[in-house]
């Protein structure tokens, strides 16, 4: 799998023309699952663009749920995105893209953990994968960080697990994409590790990591010729 980040473009397509060229020539040349953390774009046809020029997951990092702290400690993505349009694109793209393939960082540690936990709850309603990475910097650099011990964290990781479980979502086709915690580690606290880790170790097996990226081009090559005859410009 080969991960991307457009990083910040002050364009529309929320900077998937800038990588455009290498998302091509990767899948024309290598048998891979391709990953992209961008910016959510101004229109949703560009989600669908996204999706057809090969990406196979996708990440668009809310960071924080709250969105008094959200506004207070992502400043630049207010004013320029807006937390709404955050929202509204994730959605969007897990209506897109295969199932469990689009996520969404919440770092623990930045608001209480009552939120952080509403946010789960929200992403995975709507078909997002939550990865969780934890806050490294001190209390007192982040105003409205908190102090969590083990047992808190351990407590989020619970209720991701489950939730994801309620939901009928999986991570496991692409948890080592990410360099964040995420549902996986949170098995060892929900009582299915072993189910987990080996349907963990099953796709990332050679044959089962053909398999997934066989569905995947599958699954593009109906959803795409469907793109194209309802937006001319796909």
């Amino acid at each position: 799998l080969v991960c991307l980040n457009t990083g910040y473009e002050a364009t529309p397509d929320g900077g998937i023309k800038a990588i455009e060229p290498y998302i091509k020539e990767i899948k024309k040349r290598f048998d891979v699952l391709v990953a992209v953390q961008a910016q959510p774009p101004l229109e949703d046809e560009w989600i669908d663009y996204t999706y057809a020029l090969g990406v196979d997951s996708l990440a668009y990092n809310l960071e924080v749920y709250d969105p008094d702290i959200f506004a207070k400690i992502a400043p630049g993505k207010q004013q320029i995105i807006g937390r709404t349009r955050y929202l509204e694109a994730l959605r969007r793209a897990a209506k897109v893209f295969t199932k469990g393939a689009v996520v969404s960082n919440l770092i623990i540690g930045i608001e209480p953990i009552s939120s952080t936990i509403k946010g789960i709850n929200a992403l995975a309603s709507m078909g997002v994968i939550p990865t969780l990475p934890i806050l490294k910097t001190s209390s007192e650099e982040v105003e409205s960080a908190e102090s969590l011990s083990v047992d808190d964290i351990a407590k989020v990781f619970l209720h991701l697990n489950r939730t994801l479980r309620k939901y009928k979502l999986t991570d496991s086709w692409v948890s080592h994409a990410n360099i964040a915690m995420n549902a996986i580690d949170g098995t060892h606290f929900g009582g299915d590790a072993a189910y987990k880790s080996r349907l963990d170790n099953l796709l990332k097996s050679r044959r089962g990591s053909k398999i997934t990226r066989n569905l995947t081009k599958i699954r593009r090559s109906l959803r795409v010729k469907k793109v194209k005859n309802e937006k001319s410009e796909m």
